[in-house]
């Protein structure tokens, strides 16, 4: 499936915040111009092949690039893994222990029947959505959503990443990629009494559903509104045609200073059924003679 982060709706997004994009084997290739050179990165690569990488190498020296960094696509597990390893070592990329993009995420089928999906939900799950029903929970889309709405749904996330310490875009930020979205992007809301209690952020490319963001209040939590908001995306998603839901992201032991915190919310996604994937880790080429000694001198750079 094509990844959210190689689409031209995300390629324009990223273009709001200052980023150049090229396209090579039709994958984009994001730069970061500083006063100094530039930032190179390729979120999940396609393909990695010796014209791609060579066209890459182009690129960065147009750029005079600090560094390249590629986070591929390709499954741990596929064949083609061994092959793409070995043509990075001849290109010179070095495995890097710092992702900028989920190294281990679920994916839900959603050409599977309704039934087949309820199925695949943990008990705990399914308790948690019959829970939330009976609470009168009750669930509101916005396709396109305008910035008022953005707006209400930016305040649910900055109240949640306050009270749990974590990382959330600015309001701004999140207009920015609401718009390059368009039709694509859609806000969830989870509603007790007319009161927003549970949020979803789901990005779609072609077939594909991208669970991106979200955040849930302690009421929120106390009426298990997050279960019944996801399983009715879930639903809905199928119902338009979707062929599969990626929950963009669980916990994986290979980084742990990465990951870590995100065992709660993974413990969430989990019970929801779907296949674990990894990746492949990331990858780095420095181009800067200075940043490749101290890489070498420090073992690795936080890059």
């Amino acid at each position: 499936m094509k990844d959210l982060r190689q689409s031209q709706e995300w390629a324009g997004f990223l273009k709001s915040l200052g980023w150049i994009s090229e396209k090579i084997s039709n994958n984009f290739i994001y730069i970061k111009v500083l006063p100094f050179g530039s930032l190179i990165k390729i979120q999940r690569a396609q393909s990695l092949t010796a014209q791609f990488l060579s066209g890459v190498d182009e690129i960065a020296k147009k750029y005079h690039a600090l560094f390249v960094k590629i986070e591929p696509a390709i499954i741990l597990s596929d064949a083609k893994a061994e092959e793409a390893l070995k043509i990075l070592k001849e290109w010179g990329y070095i495995k890097n222990n710092f992702p900028l993009t989920s190294p281990a995420t679920v994916r839900i089928d959603l050409t599977q029947s309704t039934d087949k999906l309820w199925h695949e939900l943990s008990k705990d799950a399914k308790y948690a959505v019959k829970r939330a029903e009976k609470e009168a929970v009750i669930i509101e889309k916005h396709k396109n959503p305008q910035r008022d709405v953005i707006g209400l749904c930016q305040k649910i996330i900055e109240q949640a990443g306050k009270e749990r310490k974590y990382h959330y875009p600015s309001l701004g930020e999140f207009i920015k990629r609401m718009s390059a979205f368009g039709d694509r992007a859609i806000l969830y809301f989870a509603k007790i009494d007319d009161q927003i209690i549970s949020i979803n952020e789901v990005l779609t490319t072609n077939k594909s559903g991208f669970y991106t963001q979200s955040a849930t209040t302690k009421i929120g939590r106390r009426t298990y509104s997050n279960y019944f908001l996801l399983w009715k995306i879930i639903e809905d998603l199928a119902q338009n045609g979707l062929d599969c839901l990626d929950l963009d992201g669980v916990n994986d032991e290979r980084f742990p200073k990465y990951t870590d915190a995100w065992a709660g919310f993974s413990y969430f996604k989990r019970k929801f059924g779907g296949e674990e994937i990894k990746f492949l880790p990331p990858f780095l080429k420095y181009y800067n003679p200075t940043l490749e000694k101290m890489g070498k001198l420090l073992g690795q750079l936080p890059l």
